[in-house]
């Protein structure tokens, strides 16, 4: 996807001339957008003048504005919606020469790599198992989820279960659960436990909810790249559906991803020891960074200084 047909398309969707856009523009924001005239948005839909990354981000936080949409203007499937690029310096800063691409089964492939749900990868009982055994080694008893628990809520399309395999074998999993907001909102204030999430708080497909974040490793940058871009379509397809995406982790790690992610600190607590981090974000608010920007649009679109 190339940012020229994005915006194209999103002010023929609103019904604005490019002049009416650059005025829109400007009284959105006067100090952002104030250089911004019609010649700067048809120079933008040609391609001729190429926004920056920052750039086209406040360009989807006024879309956002608008439409009272999360990403606006996205009609496609989640694998599409990410454009095909080398995601892995999106959060790493190290070059491979081969492409992504998508799969027929929902996944992405790179060189040998492959991402998936983890209901369709053959072991998922023993990610599964370790995921509990990961879990164990870094929180408290009460924030712990069972193997058990956890291949069954797998099977659950509302959830984000997704996993990478290097020639078939496992490298890496990033988990998640849709679950309704009050249930969200308890966990991130420390008021529930992972450990006491049941069937009643998982929100349907057909129900908003906020997606809560518990399990994250890759072995290597690459895996881990993938499974982040993963996550961000998985946000874009659903996103008329999720409020709000958190983590709760001791971690150093988990700030990382975090900052990665746009999600900011909420809170901290010591339970049995153990120092536990919230960081959450509406999703208003990472579908609208510099990263989702690279992201979505092709690479020349999104690095280059206006």
């Amino acid at each position: 996807m190339e940012f020229a047909d994005y915006l194209k398309t999103c002010r023929r969707a609103l019904g604005l001339t490019q002049s009416e856009l650059a005025e829109k523009f400007y009284f959105f924001d006067d100090e952002r957008f104030g250089g911004v005239e019609a010649a700067t948005i048809s120079k933008w839909e040609r391609g001729v003048l190429v926004p920056s990354s920052n750039r086209i981000a406040e360009v989807l936080k006024a879309l956002q504005t608008w439409t009272g949409q999360a990403l606006p203007c996205i009609g496609m499937k989640e694998e599409e919606a990410i454009c095909r690029m080398e995601v892995e310096n999106l959060f790493f800063k190290k070059r491979h020469k081969s492409l992504v691409a998508h799969t027929a089964d929902g996944g992405w492939r790179q060189d040998a790599y492959d991402v998936l749900p983890l209901r369709h990868f053959k072991d998922r009982e023993a990610v599964a198992g370790l995921c509990e055994d990961l879990r164990e080694a870094v929180v408290t008893p009460s924030y712990r989820l069972e193997a058990r628990r956890l291949g069954a809520w797998a099977m659950e399309p509302s959830h984000h279960f997704g996993v990478v395999t290097y020639r078939g074998l496992f490298v890496g999993m990033l988990f998640g659960l849709r679950i309704r907001p009050e249930a969200f909102e308890s966990l991130m204030g420390f008021h529930k436990t992972p450990a006491e999430l049941s069937e009643a708080d998982f929100a349907t497909l057909e129900e908003s909810g906020s997606l809560y974040l518990f399990a994250f490793y890759a072995i290597g940058d690459l895996p881990a790249s993938m499974l982040l871009a993963r996550l961000y379509a998985h946000l874009i397809a659903h996103q008329e559906r999720i409020e709000r995406v958190g983590i709760l982790s001791p971690l150093k790690d988990a700030a990382d991803i975090a900052e990665r992610l746009g999600l900011s600190k909420r809170s901290e607590k010591e339970v049995e020891g153990i120092p536990l981090q919230a960081y959450d974000a509406d999703l208003f608010g990472l579908l609208s960074t510099a990263t989702l920007a690279r992201l979505l649009f092709a690479k020349e679109y999104c690095n280059e200084a206006e």
